[in-house]
């Protein structure tokens, strides 16, 4: 009976101070290597055929290749639109917020119909030779036309490879062989497949319709092997890798709840290697296991059992006594799969509304952690969605998979056995490790692209008295005071967002506080858009293409425009509907009336129904409900238990007041109302912004996040409609307290939709599902 040694026990190995040595130097080495940030790009398109006029609504997650999470560094996503010719033909820069992000492009009148790319990466990618941003393909269609899928020309081109396990093909063993057939960057499927040893057939083989497959051949040193197989009616042949003599082979198999690691050697190189110390390195990304082993026989045995391993693509590496890598094999990891699922989801009509409530099953870990989602609904029939990607795609598969992967959402959507062994054979024909083993022990990384963190802004005053400068706020960031403290006077600030629409705003300070204009020269970093030249094969998605169905156009003009002045909206009540959104009690908006009208702070009490009076110079306020305690005061999240303080407070820079009976702040229970003030420094200076004040375009700005339009059709009816149209996209949800994600859409007397879900929270945990809902009432 073969004896299987666990990782944990490894009782026949005797790990000494000499094997230690290599053991510590591989994993500092990896560990060194692995703390560059390395991030991870995925967009989810709100569909992927579109007709001129409507909006491409998408929602970013970046995640960090090490730990598969959402990247709570990144700040700046560039996102592009491209033509054929790789002409950037729009562009913006995008703010992540924890991992996330939302926005839209337009495909407006100056749009060219054809296919274009979608294209989003980071300035810090640039600097990795395989970086894994996103890109994919669309298509944009004309208003007055149905859709029809465009079939692709048959080709007699093809490219069949055979792929030996581990990285080399080893006389005199049982050698494991994956095969990949493909046509046009798309993948066949192989029945007839035969392989001849010196002219003379031994075994066959075939692929799947995912294009892969595998196959058992024991070589012989002097053999010459070949395949045959047929496509499109035309036999092919294929000519075998060439023999090793010499070697070891790290031959992987999924056996129960564990994978079975077999070191396969000949006697040739039994013989040669006996006496040399090997080490085989275990890693999923982020954390590493170095195992120390001995070739003393032909086959070395042992059992990774998965709850050991981490979840996804696991690389098993061998090392010769010399360090150097000599064979390499990926394993993907189902156990513990981060992956959520739907409880539930429900389509309403209310009124002239659909009202929408999906639950997600209760194994999140945690509600009330930072998550989002993004959801698409289009016509049931629908033509525009590319179902072939999602969010776990490429956040735990294509960063670890070269080339390109026929259908790569299979493996995710429904995981069995068979999906199983399909992964399998995925692993052993493109998976890679995305490291440079070379560049890892004897190279440093070289960074000639800095991690963008928003904005940064250098200062440099032409006037060295000038010590103190007013940075006035931007919709993304609060006021600042800047302090120049030395002879060069210049100074370096970080973390700026200025969006499209903004300008930087800057007086001078005297030493008494008041404030002018000031006489700087200013440089920002980013200052354009990085060009990105990086491009990968895209086909995973049979684009729709057009045919004229009628001279009726699609959209109808007049909704639309009444649509478009309703997309106007006040910047203003925006932000006050934010902010009563999260309120607990009732909100009172300052404007700049109110300030000026407003005598002092004792007047503005009193006006909400407190008796107030000053005594030796400080404020009293008593609430006149005697079953009530006192008002407690938090002004700027800084409480106030006693408000004789307040007596001088200004209220020039009340920005908002929330008064809030429940009497309870941060889990404390205070027993008389909370009066939570917000304030706003820079309104001190509003009545001398103009005159007093310099504005500052900004060469590069970040995307404002718009309303995503959804046009008005002339019928819904219609057959460009049911196979192009847009229903509802919403970008940016968040689970509510129990677990639910809500959002209402116009009912237009359609009963059945396709709905496109996908998600991730901050521990990594995904969702993507794609479903049929009827509507119910």
């Amino acid at each position: 009976m073969i004896r299987i040694v666990f990782f944990v026990i490894l009782a026949f190995i005797h790990l000494g101070v000499d094997a230690q040595q290599p053991v510590d130097s591989i994993k500092s080495k990896y560990q060194r290597y692995n703390a560059i940030p390395n991030e991870i790009v995925h967009l989810h398109l709100n569909k992927s055929a579109f007709i001129k006029g409507e909006d491409v609504g998408f929602t970013a997650y970046v995640f960090d290749r090490k730990n598969k999470k959402p990247s709570l560094l990144t700040k700046n996503l560039h996102c592009q639109l491209t033509d054929e010719k790789g002409n950037v033909v729009k562009s913006k820069l995008v703010q992540v917020n924890n991992g996330f992000a939302s926005n839209t492009f337009r495909l407006d009148s100056t749009m060219n119909l054809g296919v274009y790319r979608v294209k989003a990466f980071t300035n810090f990618m640039r600097n990795f030779d395989d970086p894994h941003y996103f890109e994919t393909t669309i298509k944009i269609n004309d208003e007055n036309a149905a859709a029809v899928v465009e079939k692709e020309d048959v080709v007699s081109q093809v490219d069949v490879q055979f792929l030996p396990e581990s990285g080399h093909l080893l006389s005199g063993v049982n050698n494991v062989l994956g095969v990949i057939a493909k046509s046009k960057n798309r993948a066949f499927e192989i029945t007839d497949g035969i392989i001849l040893e010196d002219g003379l057939p031994i075994t066959d083989f075939k692929t799947s319709q995912l294009g892969i497959g595998r196959l058992n051949l024991i070589p012989k040193p002097n053999a010459k092997y070949t395949a045959k197989y047929s496509w499109n009616g035309v036999e092919h042949t294929a000519i075998l890798p060439a023999i090793d003599k010499l070697g070891i082979i790290v031959n992987l198999r999924a056996a129960g709840d564990k994978v079975i690691v077999v070191l396969r050697a000949n006697d040739a190189s039994v013989a040669n290697f006996k006496n040399q110390d090997y080490h085989l390195s275990i890693h999923n990304g982020e954390k590493m296991q170095v195992i120390p082993v001995k070739i003393i026989k032909n086959e070395t045995i042992l059992a990774a059992p998965f709850d050991q391993l981490g979840y996804g693509v696991n690389v098993f590496t061998l090392f010769d006594s010399d360090g150097n890598p000599i064979a390499e094999r990926s394993f993907f990891n189902y156990n513990k799969l981060p992956l959520l699922e739907l409880a539930s989801s429900d389509m309403k009509v209310v009124y002239d509304s659909v009202e929408v409530s999906m639950k997600i099953k209760s194994n999140l870990k945690d509600i009330d952690t930072v998550n989002n989602f993004s959801v698409s609904v289009v016509p049931l029939t629908s033509m525009a969605i590319n179902e072939r990607n999602n969010v776990a795609v490429s956040a735990l598969l294509r960063p670890f998979v070269k080339g390109y992967i026929d259908n790569p959402s299979y493996y995710f959507n429904d995981i069995n056995r068979e999906t199983k062994y399909e992964m399998d054979n995925l692993m052993l024909t493109q998976a890679w490790s995305g490291y440079d083993w070379a560049q890892i022990f004897n190279r440093t990384p070289q960074f000639n692209y800095l991690f963008e963190l928003g904005i940064s802004m250098s200062l440099k005053t032409n006037n060295l008295k000038d010590k103190r400068f007013m940075l006035y706020p931007l919709e993304l960031s609060n006021t600042q005071l800047i302090d120049i403290d030395n002879e060069e006077g210049e100074v370096l600030l970080t973390n700026l967002f200025p969006l499209e629409n903004e300008k930087i705003e800057l007086s001078v300070m005297n030493k008494k506080g008041g404030v002018s204009k000031p006489k700087v020269a200013l440089g920002f970093l980013p200052n354009k858009t990085p060009v990105f030249k990086k491009y990968k094969e895209v086909n995973d998605f049979d684009i729709p293409s057009i045919y004229k169905n009628n001279d009726k156009p699609l959209f109808d003009r007049k909704a639309q425009e009444l649509n478009e002045i309703l997309l106007v909206v006040d910047r203003d009540e925006v932000r006050r509907d934010s902010i009563k959104s999260r309120a607990m009690g009732i909100i009172d908006y300052f404007t700049d009336e109110d300030r000026a009208r407003t005598v002092d702070f004792q007047t503005y009490l009193a006006t909400l129904s407190y008796d107030t009076y000053v005594e030796g110079g400080l404020l009293k306020v008593i609430t006149r409900s005697a079953a009530r305690g006192n008002p407690t005061f938090v002004i700027d999240s800084v409480i106030y238990n006693d408000p004789g303080i307040l007596a001088s407070f200004e209220v020039n820079t009340i920005d908002f007041v929330e008064i809030d009976r429940t009497g309870r702040y941060n889990g404390r229970y205070f027993g008389g109302d909370i009066i939570k003030i917000t304030t706003d420094p820079s309104l001190r200076f509003k009545s001398a912004s103009n005159k007093n004040t310099t504005k500052y375009d900004v060469p590069l700005k970040f995307a404002v996040t718009r309303s995503f339009y959804i046009p008005a059709y002339n019928d819904y009816e219609d057959e460009a409609f049911k196979k192009l149209g847009v229903i509802a996209w919403e970008g940016n949800l968040q689970l509510d307290k129990n677990g639910n994600l809500s959002f209402t859409f116009p009912y237009r007397g359609i009963e059945n939709y396709k709905v496109i879900v996908e998600g991730a929270d901050v521990d990594g945990q995904l969702i993507s599902s794609i479903l049929d809902v009827p509507v119910k009432r």
